[in-house]
Parts: C-alpha cells; structure tokens; sequence
C-alpha cells in the first residue's frame, strides 16, 4: 500500500455522499479490542497484534505544516478509523499521543474516536487537550453502545461502559469537548442505546452520533448466537449487489428511523443535538456536520455532501447540475466549505483526495438527476423527514 493512502478513506457511495472530511490517521496496523461486528476487518483484516505505523507520524508532520500555510481552514482527521487509537501499545510507543501533538503545533483539526478513553485522563494527555481545546482543534468521541453486560461479548478488550461515562465526565470537566458515538445501533437494545446517550450526556456529552449495524450474512448469524436473539428483514446495505459476494446487511430502514427518532428526541429533551451517521438523510440538520466537529465550533472547513445537494434541491427545485454548481451554493450557506478550484491551496495528497469524492459525487448528483436508476433513490429517502434548517 502506497503510505498516503493511510491519511484518506477511498470514495464509495457512501463515503462519498455524506462525509464532511474523508482524513484519517491510522497509526496501527489492526486493532486487539476483538469486536465481533467490526466493520473494519473487511477493509484492513482480522484482529490481531497491533504494529506501530510510524511513517503515518512522519508523513503528517509535513502534511500538518503544509496544510497550516494554506489559505482555507484546514479540514479535520479522524484518528483513526480502522483501529483503537489507544490500543496497549499507545502507552509505551505514544504513537498517537505524537500524531496529537502535531496536530497541535501546526493547528490540524483531529476527531479521537475511542472505546478506550481512561487513558486520556494521564496528565500529559489532559494538558495536550485542553490546548487543542481552547484552540477549537479537537472533539473526542467516546463510542459507547449498551450499558449491560452485552458490552463484554460486543467489546471485549474495551473498557467497561461504567469506565467510559467516567471518562466522559472527567474529560468534560477539563473543558475538553466530547461526543457519544452510539455505534453499533443494534435491534433488541433500543432501551439500552437510549440509556447510554442519556447518562453519556448527564456526564458532559455535548452531542450524540448514531450509527446502526452493518454485517455479512455469516456475521449476522454468529452475532445472534453470542447475543441470543433472532433478527429478520435486515436489507442489503449497498445499493448493488455485486455477482458472487454475499455483501452486507443492515437493519431494515423502519427500524433505523424509529431509532434515530427515538434518540433525536431523548438527546433534544436534554438540549444536545444528535446525527445519524452514513444513513441517508434522516434527522440530520444544517448547518453542521455530523461528525459533531463545527457543532463545538470547530476550527474546520468541509466538504460539500448530499445534503447541501437536497437543500439546494429544495431551494431550486432540482438536483445541483454537478458539483461545480454545488460548490458555489455552498458560499451561500453560513459554513466554510472547501471544493472545486479552492482545493488548490491544499496540499496535494489532500486536494487529490478530495477531487477523487467529488467525482464518485458527481456521478451520484447525474443519477439522481437523470433517475436512471432508482437504486440511488435509497441515498436521499426518506426526504419527508429531513429537516435542513
């Protein structure tokens, strides 16, 4: 694998359609939390003992300094997407620790995504932090899906949820902004997702993310044995089936929208917002992205998605007729947002990136315009439900 392939997660339809930044920082080679859903093992393998990737920490030193001579607003990195960032090597190695630091000196947004949080709460990790906070320059997500014991067989190298919401009260109480990343979303444990998203917030979440189960056929079946329940309708997750691969599967979209409404409105009781993440359109408000990072007043720009595409749509009554029109809509809306020409202040890797989604987006805007192919359909429905303002 090319190394700058490390720092961007390739376009697909998904990817492509509804996230704000597609940067990433992966600074080990697996992950050794060992969940069974994990959705990463089909991208980077099985579980197993992570390695260091020290040329991610080297690469980003000079991607951070270019990006920080750039003109617009540097877009924000997710550390990471395919592995625990704080994994048991992080505390010898400081591998991330290192990546964080660098974020810092050159001024890169980061999103920590962790099921490991306890191990923010050392002091040199609370000091980095708190700078990057008072900067605007990170957001913590801390994932959390259930609060029982089902936690042991669906994270098992994690911390205990108890630990989390602990880590959520402490990281919140040095004003170091955190999200609760619902994921999975899973049929059987609504009371329990609720629960979670509710005590997460008690403790100083400032926003919920909501991301249901995806699963191969085999996986399904394995995971309703270690849980002992019985699923049914689950639906085909991508939008075509490609001839001898099984693909994967997810929820029926009935149940994802009563569960995203459900948790849209335990987390509005409370005064937080919530998204609902890589599922369609639902419940997600501009302006904002759903990562959670510009809702804490992120120091950031984004790129243009499928829902400044449907907002347009709303305005002019027809899909954006490509992207260069989408990204000129854009300047009207109240965020900054990075696409077309404006890519060239970035550095290549990023600008080269980006062109990439914005090509799988443009063909995606010529199918729903042109309604080719009612497949696409899925990407936007349901429209009765979304709220852009």
């Amino acid at each position: 694998m090319d190394p700058r392939d490390l720092f961007y997660i390739k376009p697909s339809v998904y990817i492509s359609s509804y996230c704000y930044s597609i940067l990433r920082l992966e600074p080990w080679t697996t992950c050794s939390i060992g969940c069974p859903y994990c959705y990463a093992r089909w991208y980077r393998g099985p579980h197993g003992q992570p390695r260091p990737q020290f040329i991610v920490a080297r690469l980003f030193e000079k991607l951070a300094r270019r990006l920080s001579r750039a003109r617009p607003p540097p877009p924000y990195f997710r550390l990471a997407t395919l592995s625990e960032p704080l994994q048991d090597p992080e505390p010898q190695l400081r591998l991330s620790y290192r990546l964080a630091s660098t974020a810092l000196r050159h001024e890169t947004p980061v999103i920590i995504n962790t099921k490991l949080p306890s191990r923010l709460l050392r002091e040199d990790w609370l000091s980095l932090l708190g700078e990057m906070a008072d900067r605007r320059l990170v957001l913590v997500q801390v994932s959390l899906s259930t609060l029982g014991d089902s936690s042991l067989i669906l994270e098992p190298g994690a911390e205990p949820p108890a630990a989390r919401l602990e880590a959520v009260e402490q990281l919140s109480s040095h004003r170091i902004p955190v999200a609760v990343r619902l994921q999975p979303l899973i049929p059987g444990f609504e009371e329990e997702h609720i629960r979670a998203a509710i005590e997460a917030s008690s403790r100083g979440a400032v926003l919920a993310i909501g991301e249901p189960i995806r699963l191969s056929p085999r996986d399904v079946e394995q995971l309703e044995k270690l849980l002992g329940v019985e699923w049914r309708g689950w639906e085909h997750y991508e939008l075509h089936r490609v001839e001898g691969r099984s693909g994967l599967l997810h929820p029926p979209l009935e149940w994802r929208l009563e569960m995203h409404r459900a948790l849209a409105a335990a987390m509005e009781a409370l005064g937080r917002p919530y998204h609902a993440c890589k599922d369609g359109l639902t419940l997600h408000r501009l302006p904002g992205d759903c990562c959670g990072f510009t809702t804490i007043g992120g120091y950031t720009a984004l790129r243009p998605t499928l829902h400044e595409a449907l907002l347009y749509r709303r305005e002019h009554g027809e899909w954006p007729p490509g992207v260069k029109k989408l990204c000129g809509y854009t300047e009207t809306l109240s965020n900054l947002y990075v696409c077309g020409e404006k890519l060239d202040e970035y550095p290549s890797l990023i600008a080269r990136a980006y062109r990439l989604h914005e090509r799988r987006l443009e063909r995606i805007l010529r199918a729903l315009r042109e309604q080719r192919d009612p497949a696409y359909r899925k990407l936007v429905e349901p429209e009765h439900l979304y709220n852009p303002r």
